[in-house]
C-alpha cells in the first residue's frame, strides 16, 4: 500500500493537524537559519573587535615603553609591567620625572620619565564614557568702572560662579590694550592703589554694583569625557588572544635606517575555523595586525 492511500484513510481532521504542525516546524526551521548565522557573525565580530582592542593596548604600550627606555622590547610582560610601573610611580610622586629608576623583579630599570605622561598614558589605557551634565547657571548684569577715576560705567555679563570674584578684583580691560599676555590679569583693591600712575591703573576695571532685576537663569548641557570610570591595568591577559588562546605575537622588524619598528600580529588562523550547530560555520576571519601604530585593518570601522 502507497503512501498515498495512507495518507487518503486518515481522517481529514487529522490530516488537517499534521498540516499545521508540518507548517509551525517548516518556521521554525526557517527562523533557525535566519536566527543562527545572524548570532554567528555577531559573535565572530565581537571576537574580532575583543582581538584588535588587545592588540592596540600591546602596541600602544610599546611606544610607551621606548619613550621611557628609548627601545622597544618583545617581552610583553615586561613591556606590561613596567609601563605600568612607571605609570604608578608617575602619579603617586608629582616629581617622578626625568631621568628615574624601576625596580622589577630585582632588575634596575633606568627611564626618562616626560611631564604629562601619566595623564597621557592614564587617557590612554581608558575607554573614555560621555558623561552629559545638565547645568542652570545665573547671568548677572553688572555696572562697571571702565576708569581709574571711577567715574564711567560700563555694563556687563557676569556668571554666579564669578559675580563674588569680580566684585573684590580689578581686571585688565581687553578694550583699553593690545597686550593679549595680561588681558586675563586682574589684582586686588590694594594692589590697585599701590599703581603709581594713570597710566597703570587705566587698564583695569573693577563691578561697581549689580543691576536689580536683570538676571537671567540659563541651562546648558556639558558633555565631558570621563576616562577614569573604565579605565584597565595592563595586565597578562591582554597578551592572549581570546579566541585562540595564544600570546599574540611581537615582532621587530629593522629599517634602513638602523631603526626598529614594533609589531603585534593575531596567532588567528584557519585552524579556528569550527563547524557550528551542524550545519553553520564560525570563520574569525582575518584579525590582523598593526605596524608601527597603523592597523591592516585601518578603513574597516
Amino acid at each position: 500500500m502507497s503512501i498515498f492511500e495512507n495518507w487518503n484513510k486518515i481522517k481529514f481532521t487529522t490530516r488537517i493537524a499534521v498540516l499545521d504542525w508540518l507548517f509551525v516546524f517548516a518556521i521554525i526551521i526557517l527562523l533557525l537559519i535566519v536566527y543562527i548565522p545572524n548570532q554567528i557573525w555577531i559573535q565572530e565580530k565581537s571576537d574580532r573587535d575583543e582581538s584588535r582592542f588587545r592588540m592596540r593596548t600591546i602596541s600602544n604600550a610599546s611606544e610607551f615603553y621606548k619613550e621611557i627606555t628609548g627601545n622597544y622590547t618583545i617581552n610583553g610582560p615586561q613591556m606590561f609591567e613596567l609601563v605600568e610601573a612607571a605609570i604608578d610611580s608617575a602619579f603617586a610622586d608629582s616629581l617622578f620625572v626625568g631621568e628615574q629608576q624601576i625596580i622589577l623583579n630585582d632588575k634596575i630599570f633606568n627611564v626618562s620619565i616626560n611631564k604629562g605622561f601619566d595623564y597621557r598614558a592614564d587617557t590612554t589605557f581608558s575607554i573614555a564614557e560621555q558623561i552629559r551634565k545638565t547645568i542652570i547657571d545665573t547671568l548677572y548684569w553688572t555696572l562697571e568702572y571702565s576708569d581709574s577715576t571711577k567715574t564711567l560705567l560700563d555694563t556687563n555679563y557676569v556668571n554666579s560662579s564669578d559675580i563674588k570674584k569680580r566684585m573684590n578684583l580689578y581686571r585688565f580691560n581687553p578694550a583699553n590694550t593690545s597686550l593679549l599676555s595680561e588681558r586675563d590679569s586682574t589684582i586686588t583693591e590694594e594692589e590697585y592703589d599701590n599703581l603709581l600712575s594713570f597710566e597703570q591703573k587705566r587698564f583695569y576695571r573693577v563691578v561697581k554694583d549689580t543691576i536689580p532685576g536683570k538676571i537671567e537663569i540659563s541651562e546648558r548641557e556639558e558633555v565631558k569625557n570621563n576616562y577614569l570610570r573604565k579605565k584597565f591595568h595592563l595586565n597578562a591577559d591582554l597578551l592572549t588572544c581570546p579566541l585562540s588562546k595564544k600570546d599574540y605575537i611581537l615582532a621587530l622588524e629593522q629599517q634602513n635606517s638602523g631603526e626598529n619598528i614594533f609589531i603585534v600580529k593575531s596567532p588567528v588562523d584557519e585552524s579556528n575555523i569550527e563547524t557550528q550547530y551542524y550545519f553553520f560555520e564560525y570563520n574569525p576571519g582575518d584579525h590582523g595586525y598593526i605596524r608601527s601604530g597603523v592597523q591592516s585593518w585601518a578603513g574597516e570601522e
